[in-house]
C-alpha cells in the first residue's frame, strides 16, 4: 500500500513502432496521453534511449494551442513522405492528427505523425521516421490479451 504522494503512478500509453526495414521493435510511452499532449519517451532495441514531446490537434489542447498543432503538423507531414508510407495516395487529403518529435541526444532523432486517434486516445495508429531514413509503423494502445 502506498502511503506518499510519490508513490502516484504516471498515466503512460504504451506505443509501438514497428520497422519497415527490418524486424526491430521501438517500444514508446506517451505521458497523459489522455489531455492530448506531454512528454514522449522510447527504448531502441539496443537499449537507447529517446525523449521528446508529442502532441495530438483534437481536444485537449491549452488555449491556442490547436492553432500551433496544425501548423506543426503540416510543416512536418510536408517534409516527407509520410502519407504515402501510411497507405494514402496523392489524390487522398491525408491530414495528420497528431505528432511526436524525440531524440537521443547524440543526434538521432525520430519524427511520429498520428493520422488516427480515437476520441477516448486510448488508440492510435501512424508513421514515423528517423532522420538516418529507417520507416516505421505506429501503433498506440495496449495489445489485446487473449
Amino acid at each position: 500500500m502506498c502511503l506518499f504522494a510519490a508513490c502516484s503512478t504516471i498515466p503512460k500509453t504504451p506505443a509501438r513502432l514497428y520497422s519497415l526495414d527490418n524486424a526491430k521493435l521501438i517500444h514508446v510511452k506517451l505521458f497523459y496521453f489522455g489531455r492530448g499532449y506531454g512528454k514522449a519517451s522510447a527504448t531502441l532495441p539496443g537499449g537507447a534511449t529517446l525523449s521528446g514531446h508529442y502532441a495530438v490537434a483534437s481536444g485537449g489542447q491549452p488555449p491556442g494551442r490547436r492553432a500551433a498543432v496544425m501548423a506543426d503538423l503540416d510543416t512536418v507531414a510536408r517534409r516527407g513522405e509520410f502519407s504515402r508510407v501510411y497507405g494514402y495516395n496523392r489524390s487522398i487529403d491525408s491530414r495528420p492528427v497528431g505528432y511526436a518529435i524525440l531524440s537521443d541526444g547524440a543526434g538521432l532523432t525520430l519524427t511520429m505523425i498520428l493520422y488516427s486517434v480515437d476520441t477516448t486516445r486510448e488508440y492510435g495508429t501512424g508513421v514515423a521516421r528517423d532522420n538516418r531514413g529507417r520507416w516505421y509503423r505506429i501503433h498506440i494502445g495496449d495489445l489485446e490479451k487473449d
